[in-house]
């Protein structure tokens, strides 16, 4: 029997994901600052008012952070914070950017040729860096290569979206939850890949053949201008590309490879964040 506690739980839950996905700002009285209902404060409201009520206790709490089951929070959002701080800082020195402009230079003027380069492109990169640096990254560089080559940026998108989304499903450190999956099941993370290879294979095929079709009138066969730029313009830090392409593929190989020796990945992904973060100084 479903209890009421249960069902205060699932309604707050609801209503603190409808303001993190349009967050409110409540005006208050000078001098006390402005309160913001949003993806850092609402759900911090939400458990402080699961508890109040009584509807969660400590023990749900403590084990919400701490983990149970083998599912373990705090590895999934140090892992997380530590990737994203390096993928970010890495796409900063323009390394994503030269890439999209060396692809682009590749396509030229045909329409397809350069609608499936791209596709492929993000596939790679989602593969190797997780879908959301590319997706942030990919969308800025999309809007601007179709304004430039007077294109209609929705297929490109669409594209990018579904390039993303499959190629993250590869790698365990693709999406968190990946990681979720192989911790509470105990999957290794080599025989994560070895499970999702050919689904995402399957996917990414019949993903952009279904983009084609749909958007067959939206991809010119020959573009009558092109975003042609040096890809080396692109690249605003030489030296920080090297070293952040070289702390990255190292964080991703130590962390493919102490899966076979029961290693929380966090372990490995935290010392290199820092060994980045203290080059970035």
């Amino acid at each position: 029997m479903t209890s009421g506690h249960a069902i205060a739980t699932l309604v707050v839950f609801m209503i603190s994901i409808f303001f993190v996905i349009r967050p409110v700002i409540i005006p208050t009285l000078r001098p006390i600052p402005r309160v913001s209902i949003n993806l850092t404060t609402a759900p911090i409201l939400a458990i402080a008012l699961l508890w109040t009520a009584q509807c969660i206790d400590l023990t749900v709490i403590r084990n919400g952070t701490i983990g149970a089951e083998g599912v373990k929070p705090y590895d999934i959002v140090i892992l997380f914070f530590s990737l994203a701080y390096i993928v970010i800082t890495l796409d900063i020195t323009g390394i994503l950017q030269a890439v999209a402009f060396w692809v682009s230079d590749k396509g030229g003027y045909n329409g397809w040729k350069m609608y499936l380069y791209f596709y492929l492109m993000l596939t790679l990169l989602s593969i190797l860096l997780g879908n959301d640096p590319v997706i942030l990254s990919g969308t800025a560089f999309l809007v601007y290569y179709t304004q430039v080559a007077n294109l209609e940026p929705r297929a490109w998108v669409m594209a990018e979206f579904a390039a993303a989304n499959t190629g993250s499903m590869v790698l365990f450190l693709g999406n968190p939850t990946n990681v979720v999956i192989c911790e509470g099941f105990s999957v290794n993370n080599v025989a994560f890949t070895a499970y999702t290879i050919f689904p995402f294979l399957a996917c990414n095929l019949l993903c952009f053949v279904s983009l084609a079709f749909q958007y067959r009138k939206q991809v010119p066969p020959k573009l009558t201008r092109s975003a042609h730029r040096d890809p080396r313009l692109a690249l605003l830090d030489p030296v920080g590309a090297w070293v952040g392409g070289f702390i990255f593929g190292a964080t991703l190989i130590l962390c493919l490879v102490v899966g076979f020796f029961g290693i929380d990945v966090w372990m490995i992904s935290l010392p290199f964040a820092v060994g980045k973060f203290i080059f970035d100084l």
